[in-house]
């Protein structure tokens, strides 16, 4: 039961991590476009299309994160 809550715990962390520092470098590497100026503004709003391949990723790799580190401090405790 432990183990559970560990690896609950530890994906949990994990995933949150990689889905704020993805977002943060996102908006750090973001360049808006110099023609928009010239633009009026509308009320309409458009957000694009998604896809379910990065959240997906994002989720594989917080798995494996919490997988590895599970391993580690069950390896830890029994020795």
């Amino acid at each position: 039961m432990k183990k559970s809550f560990i690896f609950v715990g530890v994906f949990s962390l994990a995933f949150v991590a990689i889905q704020v520092l993805s977002g943060w470098f996102l908006t750090i590497m973001y360049t808006p476009n110099p023609s928009w100026d010239q633009v009026p503004v509308t009320s309409y709003v458009e957000f694009g299309s998604t896809s379910l391949l990065p959240p997906l990723a994002i989720s594989l790799i917080a798995l494996a994160i919490a997988a590895g580190v599970t391993k580690l401090i069950n390896k830890k405790t029994v020795q």
